[in-house]
């Protein structure tokens, strides 16, 4: 009978070296997947951060965008509300930064009030009743790390406190008050002082009210009499210290007219 011990010691080491192999690659195979899983994960949160910062960026742009339009010129009381509701619309941004691209389109809104997660924006986070609230539509896309794409849509509520309604229904308020007064009036003679006593007796009601709201008010007047008596006056609202991106900034409502009087002498 032939001894073969050292051939089955042999075949048992080989055996237990392949189960120690298997098992050593193994290991090493979960611990790659691991890692890999982690480079995903921290790739997925760069992407993330990466739209987060370009998100702050451009919902500050955008309002900078608006609150330049509202401050260019005066706003005509009669057209305000629409030619914010445009101004809303027109303000836009979009950037792209590495393999991250972002857009932002400024939008109406039905929320008058409520808070928002930009808290970045502060105090101009979330809506205001009687302001001026945007709805910024988000939408970002990107990719990262080979099989990591990014893609997101969000809808944020911010303000700018440009009190538009109270402003146009005190700027009309007044602009009616004198027109009233105006039309059809009498005055002693075309001169600024009798026709400045029918304006300014107009004014005064509507006036107090705008400066108890908060506005700034003031009432002008030309008169010619070359051919004819002809007034041209206007009604002006301000808003001043409106808090802004950057700062402050001063709103102006504005309403003009012409008449025709007939004076006593």
């Amino acid at each position: 009978m032939v001894r073969r011990s050292g051939i089955a010691a042999s075949a048992a080491s080989a055996v237990i070296f392949s189960l120690l192999l298997l098992s050593s690659l193994a290991v090493y195979a979960s611990s790659q997947g691991r890692a890999g899983l982690y480079a995903q994960a921290d790739a997925e949160d760069s992407a993330a951060d990466a739209f987060r910062v370009m998100e702050l960026t451009g919902a500050a742009n955008v309002l900078y965008t608006l609150q330049n339009a509202l401050s260019a010129s005066p706003l005509a009381c009669p057209t305000a509300n629409r030619t914010v509701a445009a101004a809303i619309v027109s303000a836009s941004y979009s950037q792209r930064s590495g393999n991250m691209s972002v857009v932002i389109q400024g939008g109406p809104t039905g929320i008058s009030g409520g808070t928002d997660n930009l808290t970045a924006l502060a105090p101009l986070d979330g809506g205001v009743t009687g302001d001026v609230n945007i709805a910024l539509h988000v939408w970002g896309s990107g990719g990262a790390f080979p099989g990591v794409s990014f893609s997101r849509t969000e809808v944020h509520v911010v303000h700018l406190g440009v009190r538009v309604p109270a402003a146009v229904s005190d700027c009309e308020a007044a602009f009616r008050a004198v027109s009233g007064a105006l039309q059809g009036s009498e005055p002693v003679s075309c001169s600024y002082g009798a026709v400045g006593e029918i304006v300014d007796a107009a004014a005064g009601s509507p006036g107090a009210r705008a400066r108890r709201d908060g506005f700034s008010f003031s009432v002008s007047y030309s008169v010619a009499d070359s051919s004819g008596c002809s007034v041209a006056y206007s009604v002006r609202l301000s808003q001043a210290g409106v808090e802004g991106v950057g700062g402050e900034f001063s709103v102006y409502f504005e309403e003009s007219g012409q008449v025709s009087l007939t004076p006593l002498s």
